[in-house]
């Protein structure tokens, strides 16, 4: 079977899914646009599949923000006469309104892959306006998969059949995860050691270091961790952005000890296993998957929907239905009085990310929900 994946960026990320699609015996071909100015994603290294890149036709500064369109792409893609599409969602709704009719008058079916929308977040004007466009869109799509059950909520309450709702959670290769492992883990310890944090919780952040993002708030939350318990904290801060010196400099007036080690590809498992647990106060979503997957308790508040399926409160981690110093700070104060029992929660966190966002159950979702066809 022939898989076109029609995405806007080639993610690092990403890749595995399609590796595996090829170890199955599949047909691989990505149509993305090429990057010029969207610093979120990094490409991989290497493209065993076929992968077409276009130019995007946007403003560069409307490619910061994550926009894209070119009237050749959807063209390009439907000529690829793919037996299986796997569209990204509303992310990427430029190009889908002109792909499905083609692949409509092609006799093409394929499946709509998004997010749906995010908890705690009202829908923009623009979300509102394209919804009944949205609506025809997925009246064609032989199914709809969904990152979290709560995206698949979101499209029940928009009155897409149950019958085509799918859940997709995303989920990174272990190939790239457990890479250089006993490596990583001789380096961690040895890490900890230098900065001689042995005898305290240490929790790490990982993930672009941007006001979306608040990394700010975990400092905020330790400065009052220490007052209430009298003990230090160690943080460690995986990831790059604008926000890093402001963070910096609040660790500095708050006297906490935060290590900011920049962005991290092979190495990033050095400072997961660091940390006693992972802390999301912002959004995030694979990060959760990482931190699980290296056996790392997640403390989180609402996220962009899957948190609710694998951070189970006091099982998996610790979730906030409010995320602020507060109760971010009682959160770390729990797992400082419960520090003996947090390798047990890890160890339960990996057999649950393990259980439901597996890289196999990703493709199974996206490739086999339902016979796929072309008409000849």
């Amino acid at each position: 079977m022939k898989i076109v994946f029609v995405t806007r960026m080639l993610a690092a990320y990403r890749a595995p899914v399609y590796e595996r699609c090829l170890a199955l015996g599949h047909d691989v071909c990505v149509v993305h646009f090429e990057n010029r100015a969207y610093s979120k994603v990094k490409p991989p290294s290497e493209t065993p599949f076929r992968a077409l890149a276009f130019r995007n036709w946007l403003p560069v500064f409307l490619e910061r923000r994550g926009y894209f369109f070119s009237p050749i792409l959807p063209f390009a893609a439907a000529r690829e006469r793919g037996s299986h599409y796997v569209l990204e969602g509303e992310s990427n709704l430029l190009v889908n309104l002109l792909l499905v009719p083609l692949l409509s008058v092609r006799g093409c079916r394929f499946v709509w892959w998004s997010l749906g929308a995010l908890p705690g977040k009202a829908l923009t004007l623009r979300r509102r306006l394209m919804q009944p466009l949205v609506h025809c869109i997925l009246s064609r799509a032989e199914a709809v998969a969904c990152y979290s059950r709560f995206g698949r909520d979101y499209y029940a309450g928009l009155g897409i059949s149950e019958s085509k709702l799918r859940v997709a959670y995303n989920a990174l290769g272990p190939a790239v995860v457990y890479r250089d492992l006993d490596e990583n883990r001789a380096k961690s310890n040895a890490w900890v050691a230098q900065q001689g944090w042995d005898d305290r919780l240490r929790i790490t952040y990982i993930g672009a270091i941007v006001s979306e993002k608040r990394p700010e708030l975990l400092i905020e939350a330790a400065a009052e961790f220490q007052k209430r318990s009298n003990r230090k904290l160690g943080l460690c801060f995986v990831g790059e952005g604008a926000a890093v010196e402001a963070c910096r400099e609040l660790a500095r007036q708050w006297e906490v000890d935060a290590c900011f080690v920049g962005r991290q590809d092979r190495w990033a498992a050095t400072y997961i296993l660091a940390g006693h647990a992972v802390a999301i106060p912002g959004l995030g979503g694979l990060a959760i998957n990482h931190a699980m997957m290296l056996g790392r308790p997640v403390i989180c508040g609402p996220a962009d929907g899957t948190e609710r399926d694998l951070v189970l409160d006091g099982e998996t981690g610790c979730f906030l239905a409010a995320m602020d110093k507060d109760h971010l700070a009682e959160a770390l104060l729990k797992f400082e009085a419960e520090r003996e029992g947090l390798a047990a929660m890890g160890e339960r966190a990996k057999a649950h990310v393990d259980r439901v966002a597996s890289l196999d159950g990703l493709v199974a979702a996206l490739i086999e929900t339902n016979t796929f066809s072309k008409k000849a």
